[in-house]
């Protein structure tokens, strides 16, 4: 209870000579203060949590069983949202600035927290791209190659993931960016999807593969030290059958190869990275195959 002094003044009569009169009367005062706080600074596609401190009257940390209502304002994207306390960030939002306030209603009057000022910081920029044969034949493995830049930059990016479509095979499977392609007919599309998502984006990248008579598989390591050496191996098919022949090897990135016939010796520059090694073959109707 709080008192609350009244002051009377009376009339000039008989009885009184015009006097003060003061009455203390018990009465209750109901206060509200509300305190927001949590992350100065939140980045594109992520979210924070914010919290509240009330003081009810005289009593400090007071647990309100009523609703807080929180608002964030100064988005310039849709998905930027505060639910609960909850602060999301839409992976484009291109304001710099936000502003989150917490509120309460209690006897007809709001109690609005000062505003926590949250600056909105840039999340990193992905690119995803993967490559693999335009053709490629049945009864083979085949290496789809990922490449993932962060900011510009190659990115060791490991959380990749593999899907497969067009299959009749059981056995034509994709794991981990190898392609092991079964009894499938001549003709057979197959679609290879890669695909992440960081900080609320969605990156994916396909290629699509021919099932063709002839075909080329490539086995050995796909894995060696900086400054290693390995030794692929690479086989002719005809309708999954070994025929003769003699593979056409390149090589792109940090790395170096030396042919031997069907065999190539890989040899990394020193650096950690990837090499793409490729095998070509000419079908006896002109056109080339590859993995």
């Amino acid at each position: 209870y709080n008192f609350l002094r009244l002051t009377v003044k009376t009339k000039n009569n008989s009885l009184h000579n015009g006097m003060d009169v003061m009455f203390y009367l018990p009465c209750v005062f109901t206060e509200w203060d509300v305190t927001a706080s949590g992350a100065a600074s939140v980045m594109q596609g992520t979210s924070a949590d914010y919290t509240t401190t009330i003081r009810h009257d005289f009593t400090k940390n007071y647990t309100y069983p009523g609703t807080i209502n929180w608002a964030a304002t100064g988005a310039e994207k849709s998905g930027t949202k505060i639910d609960n306390g909850k602060l999301t960030v839409d992976p484009y939002e291109t304001a710099t600035e936000l502003k989150v306030t917490a509120s309460l209603t209690e006897g007809g009057k709001t109690a609005t927290s000062k505003p926590v000022t949250v600056a909105v910081s840039k999340a990193p920029v992905y690119t995803l791209d993967i490559e693999g044969p335009a053709e490629a034949g049945k009864n083979t493995e085949q290496t789809i190659l990922s490449t993932v830049t962060k900011d510009g930059q190659p990115d060791t990016y490991d959380k990749i993931n593999w899907s497969l479509t067009g299959a009749t095979d059981a056995a034509t499977k994709i794991e981990d960016g190898k392609l092991t392609i079964g009894n499938e007919p001549v003709g057979t599309k197959l679609t290879v999807k890669a695909s992440f998502t960081e900080y609320g984006i969605l990156h994916e990248d396909t290629v699509e593969i021919t099932i063709a008579a002839y075909g080329l598989s490539v086995s050995g390591n796909t894995e060696m030290a900086p400054a290693g050496q390995l030794v692929l191996s690479g086989q002719i098919l005809n309708e999954g059958q070994p025929v003769a022949g003699t593979v056409n090897w390149s090589v792109t990135g940090a790395g170096s190869i030396t042919p031997a016939g069907n065999q190539v010796v890989v040899t990394s520059d020193g650096t950690v990275g990837k090499i793409k090694v490729t095998a070509t073959w000419t079908t006896p109707g002109g056109s080339e195959v590859s993995a």
